[in-house]
């Protein structure tokens, strides 16, 4: 089974919303967007064509009462996977998590608009993360743990991170006590709520040292004021809603190449 990030090509991007907002969104440019190109450039309808863009592997699926089906994009797998539709094997299901997280975290990016105040810092993933990111960054396999993300309003309050591993400023590897590694990347950052101020979606993907634990999730986070923690903007359940192929909420936004990075 492929990696994950070599399901789709590196492509740095910036979403140009309307031309009085002074800060567009952006989008990691170090991570795997797909925009299909045309001879005028990105499509106006980019939201839609980078959830319906066509893997090189299509993801087999199988279902208690129905045939079995293969998702070939994003769209596919959301729809399917909501219908009831599972991994066709046990050892497949970690990488068809991951990858379905991340196809709700596209559509989630895809939503972005410019905003117009940041209380984010230029890099959110560093040393300090756990002190100021909410409890629902830890990682939670078992009921004791779950427990104390309930009851903890920090990261650090669950859990402090034994190790810290930067690779560029918008992923990082986080390592518990307990030999849990946590990869965080920074997928986009941008309005995500209409209320002006920067959001940023984070696409975490979970594990265990030496174990065959694996989960993938993302998170939108905020900061509502300079010296504020980090919020979310809304708690994203232990299994995520899945998302059905409906037309998005953002056909009619427009990109150009990225001027500078998120």
């Amino acid at each position: 089974m492929p990696e994950l990030k070599s399901l789709l090509p590196f492509l740095g991007l910036a979403l140009v919303a309307c031309t009085t907002t002074k800060n567009p969104a952006t989008l990691s440019p170090e991570h795997p967007i797909p925009v299909p190109e045309t001879e005028q450039g990105a499509p106006d309808d980019w939201a839609q064509a980078q959830l319906a863009w066509e893997w090189e592997y299509p993801a087999p699926l199988v279902h208690a009462y129905e045939d079995d089906r293969e998702a070939g994009n994003c769209l596919e797998l959301m729809a399917l996977t909501t219908r009831g539709y599972e991994a066709r094997n046990l050892f497949e299901q970690p990488f068809l998590q991951a990858r379905t997280a991340l196809c709700q975290a596209v559509r989630a990016s895809a939503s972005l608009t410019g905003f117009d105040r940041s209380f984010l810092e230029p890099s959110l993933l560093d040393r300090e993360l756990p002190m100021a990111a909410p409890a629902e960054f830890a990682l939670a396999i078992s009921g004791d743990t779950r427990q104390r993300v309930r009851a903890m309003e920090t990261w650090a309050g669950v859990e402090t991170p034994a190790g810290f591993e930067p690779v560029s400023n918008y992923e990082a590897v986080y390592r518990g006590q307990d030999g849990s590694v946590q990869r965080l990347r920074v997928l986009a950052r941008g309005d995500y709520n209409g209320d002006g101020l920067e959001d940023a979606i984070v696409y975490l993907t979970d594990g265990v040292d030496g174990g065959s634990y694996s989960h993938a999730r993302y998170l939108i986070v905020t900061r509502l004021a300079q010296d504020a923690p980090l919020s979310l903007l809304s708690p994203v359940k232990e299994d995520q809603d899945a998302i059905s192929n409906s037309s998005t909420s953002s056909d009619s936004t427009t990109l150009a190449p990225s001027a500078s990075p998120v």
